[in-house]
C-alpha cells in the first residue's frame, strides 16, 4: 500500500527512487545537525534530574542513574531475545507511520491543488487515495499499541523473574528485612517493577518516532529546497534550544521562590501547631526572626524574578514566535534567493503544491523535535523507579555474597557511644559547664541560686472560655520530686502545665508558686521544628548569637542529642550544619531525641514533659529520667498510659470526674 500511494502518484515513478540520507555531503551534514542536537539534550539531561548542590554532583549522580538504567534496560530486554525483536518491529512500525504521515503531506497537498484549480475528477481521485490510507494507518496504530503492550509485559516478566531468582533463594527475602533493613522490599517488587516496565516501554516508543520523523523529515526538505534548507531551519532549532536553557535558570529561580513562600507557610503553621512549646518556652522572638527572614528572601526572590522574566521572555517570544516564521519563510525563499535551476522553470501550480509541501514538513520536523524533547523529559522522570528497584537487585546481591551494605553509623568528629554508666559522669560535667558559663556572663550558677519550688493550692483549671475542666488542683513539688500527672484525653493534664507556665491565667483565689519562666522547659510530644540546621534546633530558642556567646561547641551539641540517640540515628544521616524539612525528615522516636537534646541544653531546673516519652523505648524511657535527675531536673510528666512511669516519680496526680487526687509513689523517686 505505502509503495502504490506514495512512489506513483505524488512525485512521479519516473524520477522517484527510495531516499538515501547518508548519499550526499549535504545529507550528512544535517545528520550532523541531528547528531549534534541530540548530545545536547543529553548534556542537559542532568539538568532535568531532582536539582543537586552544584554541577559536580548532579552530573555524578545522573552517570550512576544512566548506568543503573542501562543495567536494568540489559535485563528487560537481552541480546537476541524475543523482547529485542519487539524494539525491532517497534522501530520498523514507527518507520512505516512516519513514512505514512510523508503520504499524507503529499496527498493534502495535491488535494488543495487540485481544489484551487477546480479539478474535480483528479480531487475525487484523491480523497479516494486518502480513505485508503486510513486502512493502513489504522492498522500500524493498532500494531504499535500491542507491540508497545507486549514489550512493557515481557519486560516486567524479565525483570520479576530476575529478581524473584535471587530474592527467594537462600532465605534471602528474610536476610534482607531483618537483617539489611530494606523496607516494603515487596512494593518495589511488584509496583516499582511494573512501573518501570511500563514507562520504559512508552519511552522507547516516544524516542524512536520523533528520532525517525526527524531524520526522514529533514532529508524531505533537503529534497524539496535543497541542502540551505535543513541548514537554516536547524540553525533555528538550535537557537530556540540555547534560548530554552537560558529560561532554565528563570525556572529554577521560580522553584526557589516557591520553596521559601512554602517555608514562610510552614514556618506559620508550626507556630500554631506548637503553640504551647513556643508560648512556655518563649520562643516568640526567635520565630519572629525566622518568619521575617523567610518573608525577605520570598520577597527578594520575587523581584529578581520579575525581571529576568521579562527579558527572557522578550528573546523567547521573538525567538520562538517571531523566529519561527522567519526561519520559514527563510527555508522557503532560498532556492529563488540562491537562483537555483530547481525553481527557474517551475509552474504556479508546482510551487503552490511544493509550498503546502514544505509548510507541513516544518511543522512536522517542529513536532518531532519537540517530541524529542519531551521524550528526554521522560527518561529523567523514571529516575525514581530506576533507583528503587536497582538498589534492591545491588542489595540482594550483596546478601547473597554475605557483604553487608549497611554499614554502622558514622560518627560526628570525636564524639563517643554515650553508655548510660557514662551518663552520669558527663551530665556533672555539663552541669559544671552550663554554671561556668552563666557565672561568666553574670547570670549566677545554678548552684547558688535559691532552688524554686512549685506549689498549687486549691487551683481550679478553667479554660479561657470559662468551662471548668479540673477542680482543687493542690501538690507540692520540691526540686528532684517528680510528679505525674495521669487521666484520659481532654480532662486537663496539658491545661495544668499551661498553668503553671503562666499561658493560662489561674482564679484570682488561688494561689499558685512557680519558678521563674527562664526555670521551666516545656517538652511536647513532638518538639517545634523551626526553618534551621540541626545545630538551630537543639538549641532552640537560642539564635546561633547565643550559641557563640555561651561558648558551645558541636561537640557539646552531639554528646546531648547521644544521651537519647543512642545508635546515632540522627547525626549518622545529618550533620549539625544540614537544613532539611525536619518535620518530614524525621521519624516519631528521632523527633522526640531532638526534644529531649533541647532540653539537656537548656538545662532548666523543672521540664514539663506532656507525653514526650511515647515513641521511646521502655529502656530508654528510664536512661531519659536517669539523665534528667543527674542533670538535677526535676520532671513533671503527662500520660495517658501511666503503668511503666510510676517508679519514675515521687507523686501522681490523677484526674478523674474534673477532680485531681494527689498520691505519694513509695517506689517512685
Amino acid at each position: 500500500t505505502v509503495s502504490v500511494l506514495y512512489w506513483g502518484p505524488f512525485h512521479g515513478a519516473s524520477n522517484m527512487t527510495i531516499p538515501s540520507v547518508t548519499s550526499t555531503p549535504p545529507a550528512r551534514l544535517f545528520i550532523g545537525f541531528t547528531a549534534l542536537f541530540v548530545g545536547l539534550k543529553l548534556y542537559s539531561l542532568t539538568s532535568e534530574l531532582p536539582s543537586q548542590q552544584n554541577p559536580q554532583t548532579r552530573q555524578r549522580n545522573s552517570l550512576e542513574f544512566l548506568r543503573r538504567f542501562c543495567r536494568l534496560y540489559s535485563i528487560c530486554i537481552p541480546k537476541g531475545s524475543n523482547e529485542s525483536m519487539y524494539v525491532v518491529g517497534l522501530t520498523i512500525l514507527l518507520s512505516i507511520r512516519t513514512f505514512l504521515s510523508i503520504v499524507n503531506v503529499n496527498l493534502g497537498a495535491l488535494t488543495a491543488t487540485h481544489f484551487v484549480l477546480r479539478r474535480w475528477n483528479s480531487l475525487n481521485r484523491s480523497l479516494t487515495k486518502f480513505l485508503m490510507l486510513s486502512i493502513p494507518a489504522a492498522l500500524v496504530n493498532a500494531a504499535l499499541k500491542y507491540v508497545q503492550d507486549a514489550l512493557s509485559i515481557s519486560m516486567r516478566k524479565n525483570l520479576s523473574t530476575h529478581i524473584n531468582n535471587i530474592y527467594l533463594r537462600d532465605q534471602n527475602f528474610f536476610k534482607i528485612q531483618h537483617y539489611y533493613g530494606v523496607k516494603d522490599p515487596q512494593r518495589v517488587i511488584t509496583e516499582s517493577v511494573d512501573e518501570y516496565s511500563g514507562e520504559v516501554a512508552n519511552i522507547l516508543s516516544k524516542l524512536i518516532k520523533p528520532v525517525i520523523d526527524i531524520v526522514v523529515y529533514t532529508d524531505g526538505l533537503r529534497r524539496t529546497v535543497g541542502w540551505q534548507g535543513p541548514v537554516i531551519i536547524w540553525i533555528y532549532f538550535l537557537l530556540r534550544h540555547q534560548i530554552s536553557l537560558m529560561l532554565k535558570p528563570v525556572k529554577h529561580a521560580i522553584n526557589v521562590q516557591a520553596s521559601f513562600e512554602k517555608r514562610h507557610a510552614e514556618a506559620h503553621k508550626s507556630i500554631l501547631t506548637n503553640a504551647d512549646e513556643i508560648a512556655l518556652n518563649q520562643g516568640v522572638a526567635t520565630d519572629n526572626i525566622i518568619i521575617t527572614d523567610l518573608l525577605g528572601k520570598a520577597t527578594k526572590q520575587s523581584w529578581q524574578n520579575r525581571t529576568k522574566s521579562a527579558v527572557i521572555t522578550a528573546f523567547d517570544t521573538l525567538v520562538s514566535k517571531y523566529g519561527a516564521s522567519v526561519a520559514g519563510y527563510g527555508v522557503l525563499l532560498s532556492p529563488h534567493l540562491l537562483g537555483q535551476r530547481r525553481v527557474r522553470h517551475k509552474t504556479s501550480t508546482v510551487m503552490m503544491r511544493e509550498y503546502i509541501i514544505i509548510l507541513k514538513t516544518l511543522t512536522e520536523l517542529n513536532r518531532g523535535i519537540c517530541e524529542l524533547e519531551d521524550s528526554f523529559t521522560l527518561l529523567a522522570s523514571i529516575e525514581g523507579s530506576t533507583m528503587r528497584v536497582s538498589k534492591l537487585i545491588d542489595s540482594l546481591k550483596d546478601v547473597k555474597s554475605h557483604v553487608a551494605t549497611i554499614t554502622e553509623s558514622p560518627h560526628v568528629g570525636d564524639t563517643d557511644f554515650l553508655r548510660p554508666e557514662q551518663a552520669s559522669e558527663w551530665a556533672k560535667m555539663w552541669v559544671q559547664r552550663k554554671n561556668e558559663t552563666a557565672s561568666t556572663l553574670g547570670g549566677g550558677s545554678r548552684e547558688t541560686t535559691r532552688p524554686h519550688h512549685i506549689e498549687f493550692r486549691n487551683v481550679d483549671i478553667i479554660t479561657p472560655s470559662g468551662e471548668l475542666l479540673v477542680g482543687g488542683v493542690s501538690f507540692l513539688i520540691q526540686p528532684l520530686q517528680n510528679l505525674l500527672i495521669t487521666g484520659r484525653r481532654g480532662s486537663g493534664k496539658t491545661a495544668i502545665l499551661r498553668v503553671l507556665g503562666g499561658t493560662w491565667p489561674s482564679a484570682a483565689t488561688a494561689s499558685v508558686v512557680t519558678p521563674p519562666r527562664d526555670k521551666l522547659h516545656y517538652v511536647a510530644e513532638f518538639p517545634h521544628l523551626i526553618d534551621g540546621t540541626l545545630r538551630e534546633q537543639i538549641i532552640y530558642p537560642h539564635t546561633m548569637a547565643d550559641l557563640k556567646s555561651f561558648g558551645y561547641t558541636d561537640e557539646h551539641l552531639a554528646k546531648l542529642l547521644c544521651l537519647t540517640d543512642h545508635k546515632q540515628t540522627i547525626l549518622g544521616t545529618w550533620s549539625l550544619n544540614d537544613n532539611v524539612c525536619w518535620a518530614e525528615c524525621l521519624s516519631p522516636h528521632q523527633k522526640q531525641c531532638i526534644s529531649f537534646a533541647r532540653l539537656y541544653y537548656h538545662l532548666p531546673s523543672y521540664a514539663l514533659i506532656d507525653g514526650s516519652t511515647s515513641w521511646l523505648s521502655a529502656e530508654l524511657e528510664v536512661f531519659v529520667y536517669a539523665t534528667c535527675r543527674a542533670l538535677g531536673i526535676t520532671c513533671i510528666t503527662t500520660s495517658m498510659d501511666p503503668l511503666h512511669l510510676y517508679h519514675q516519680h515521687t507523686f501522681a496526680l490523677n484526674i478523674m470526674a474534673k477532680r485531681a487526687n494527689l498520691v505519694k509513689n513509695n517506689i517512685g523517686g
